[in-house]
């Protein structure tokens, strides 16, 4: 697989289709595992629809310390400008979405954090409401 850095200009929907067995994916340091995603991505100029299935069929995660990224931001914060002034805040995504994703979790899946050990495995559904 290629990958080049750069930009894309669509008009109209657009569907991806994205499909591995087994991809390999690390966070270091924490988060090791193999990846087997079956999705579907379909996106208009006014929503981005995500759904399909994403199989974790070996997966090792081990927690020693909370990363800076795991501390939420205050409900009270507020963004200045150059000039110091608020600046306004949208938080609001550019088009609707919509999700069906189903997370299947193997058996050889294994979480290791803060003196905690064991496995994991089963399923859950991501999705939002209709």
């Amino acid at each position: 697989m290629v990958m080049q850095i750069g930009k894309i200009s669509v008009h109209g929907a657009v569907t991806l289709k994205v499909h591995a067995e087994e991809l390999k994916v690390e966070v270091p340091p924490m988060i090791k595992a193999k990846v087997s995603p079956n999705m579907q991505i379909s996106l208009t100029p006014t929503l981005a629809k995500i759904e399909g299935d994403v199989y974790l069929p070996w997966g090792r995660i081990s927690v020693a310390e909370l990363p800076p990224s795991a501390i939420g931001v205050s409900s009270d914060e507020i963004m200045l400008n150059e000039d110091y002034k608020p600046q306004p805040q949208s938080r609001e995504l550019p088009m609707a979405l919509e999700t069906n994703v189903n997370i299947h979790v193997g058996d050889d899946f294994r979480l290791s954090a803060f003196g905690l050990t064991g496995n994991l495995n089963g399923q859950t559904q991501c999705g939002t409401k209709r």
